[in-house]
């Protein structure tokens, strides 16, 4: 049986999501997307035992009983929360070479599969864990994202309606379906799933967010503005809310609407680079309305907040470029590097800089650090492959 994970998996990544399309390319939080299946077990009522602390208490059980098999597979999924799906490989491969083949082995292989480009893998470990556990609608709803992203509807459509069927009270059953049909562009029929998922936890705001997604991919403006406000009622403090509430208003040019709620998005955020992201993602939002001055206040502003935050000194570079200030961003992208010159981004920007003076060394450089960094990152290995 897979036991209550307490991770973020492949399909759950559920963070606020703020960045712009310049914070996000400068190594900013995603945005958001919907959960799938949560765990099925409930979540513990005491404070968790700290991340780290956990990996090095399962290291260490390890050492002194290297074949214990239930530490081997909390490790595993220990190491997929810490963002470290090759070491989860490590351990799942191990266990399934080794027999120990059961529906949670089977889930992280599949998941940390997943996150390091290797769908096929993922794809086939996810079924396995399915036929091992037919009714976790964790599995299926992972597995249903999963298809999702293959572009293999009719494959989602077939776990997600089986994942109802198995758990009709489960609203991220529903939740999951519904983006099933979304994907298919079956609006209608996908914003009944939702409405079922907020029947189901009338006190959730995410799947009528769904449904107010659903509405601005349909270019029905006043209707998702009529969610994402029954959304914000429902819970205030739903970033995700917000933040669509922010996007929305952004794409009809109200900016005034739009740097409000963006502000208040401010406010619930409890992490450095998701606020500094918020603040970039206000002045991508001045830029794209000319506004230039309030631009460079709002980037400044995020880089004289969270000074550690180094995404935002890669952003305001890119600001700085598209307005022409090489000389400009060429100093932000350095800062962005770090002193260590350790951050993807900024690096990849620096080299594409060398190529346009044409110093190829410097850029190969760049370049190599940028993909030694980030092996599984495809956004640095593409950019790299097309820049050189």
């Amino acid at each position: 049986m897979i036991r209550s994970l307490r991770l973020t998996s492949l399909a759950a990544l559920v963070t606020i999501g703020v960045a712009a399309s310049l914070a996000a390319s400068a190594g900013a939080a995603p945005k958001a997307t919907p959960a799938p299946a949560t765990s099925p077990s409930p979540a513990p009522s005491s404070t968790p035992e700290p991340l780290d602390h956990v990996i090095s208490r399962l290291e260490a059980k390890l050492k002194t009983d290297p074949n214990d098999k239930l530490a081997q597979q909390d490790l595993a999924g220990a190491y997929y929360q810490a963002n470290r799906p090759d070491l989860t490989l490590q351990i799942t491969k191990k266990l399934l070479t080794g027999g120990t083949k059961n529906a949670q082995v089977y889930y992280f292989d599949g998941i940390a599969s997943a996150a390091v480009g290797d769908t096929k893998t993922a794809v086939a470990s996810l079924e396995q864990a399915r036929n091992f556990e037919p009714t976790n609608a964790q599995v299926l709803g992972t597995l249903t994202t999963i298809y999702l992203r293959l572009n293999q509807p009719a494959d989602a459509e077939r776990v997600a309606t089986k994942a109802i069927a198995f758990n009709k009270e489960d609203e991220n059953a529903y939740i999951n379906y519904g983006l099933v049909l979304s994907a298919e562009q079956k609006y209608d029929q996908a914003r009944a799933q939702f409405e079922e998922a907020a029947k189901l936890a009338p006190k959730d705001a995410h799947p009528v967010v769904l449904e107010a997604r659903s509405y601005v991919d349909q270019n029905a403006i006043a209707f998702a503005q009529q969610l994402f406000d029954r959304a914000i009622a429902i819970d205030p403090a739903s970033g995700e809310a917000l933040y669509g509430k922010a996007k929305l208003s952004a794409s009809q040019h109200n900016v005034k609407e739009a740097i409000a709620n963006y502000e208040l998005l401010l406010k619930i955020s409890t992490d450095d680079n998701e606020r500094a992201s918020i603040i970039d993602e206000e002045g991508g939002l001045y830029a794209t309305e000319k506004m230039t001055a309030d631009a460079d206040v709002a980037f400044k502003r995020a880089i004289a907040t969270y000074p550690s935050v180094l995404g935002s000194h890669v952003a305001y570079g890119d600001f700085l470029a598209a307005n022409k200030d090489q000389a400009g961003a060429e100093r932000e992208w350095t800062l962005g590097a770090g002193p260590n010159k350790d951050n993807p981004p900024a690096l990849i920007r620096l080299g594409q800089l060398a190529i346009s003076k044409n110093k190829m060394t410097e850029a190969l450089d760049d370049f190599k650090k940028a993909t030694d960094l980030a092996p599984n990152d495809p956004q640095a290995q593409y950019t790299t492959a097309n820049s050189i």
